[in-house]
């Protein structure tokens, strides 16, 4: 699969009027961020378009789920951002939340013994929780500003459980 690019899509005599250049995120990498921010029933065909196949691009378990399901899952995300040294979430807390990472770069923190690991663009992360029902086994911390989409239990329950159940065997 090929990572949307604006250049890819649209001619260079629309991508550089002043218009254009003005209703988009300068960063290739955060190219999509400016659509998930558009309300889900605002959304064209084609932004939907984009979105899906970006999700199915960075995240592999998008693209096990599939065109229909991945696009009915993009509309029970919400889009957050955090900002250098903000944490996402703290060892410790329950978790209802599930994140995958769009853009930026995160620090996974275990107390006592510190930063463990980074998770950048299409790492995700809070299933483990969700999954057994416990607390958070890790704090993730903004290393950088972060994008996110993030999935509520509820909604990972339904669209998820089944294949990342099937991913850890």
């Amino acid at each position: 699969a090929s990572v949307y690019k604006t250049k890819n899509v649209l001619p260079d005599w629309i991508a550089k009027t002043s218009q254009w250049k003005a209703t988009t995120v300068t960063s290739e990498q955060q190219d999509v961020a400016h659509i998930f921010v558009i309300p889900v029933a605002d959304r064209t065909l084609e932004q939907t378009s984009q979105l899906v196949h970006f999700l199915m691009s960075v995240w592999k378990t998008a693209e096990q789920m599939g065109l229909k399901k991945c696009t009915q899952m993009l509309n029970v995300f919400k889009f957050v951002h955090f900002d250098p040294g903000e944490a996402i979430i703290t060892e410790g807390d329950e978790g209802f939340t599930f994140f995958i990472v769009i853009s930026g770069l995160t620090q996974v923190h275990k107390d006592g013994i510190g930063v463990v690991a980074k998770l950048g663009a299409g790492k995700s992360f809070g299933e483990l929780a969700i999954v057994k029902g416990d607390v958070r086994t890790a704090s993730i911390i903004a290393e950088t500003r972060v994008e996110c989409l993030s999935l509520h239990k509820s909604d990972y329950d339904h669209f998820l459980k089944d294949i990342q159940a099937t991913e850890k065997r």
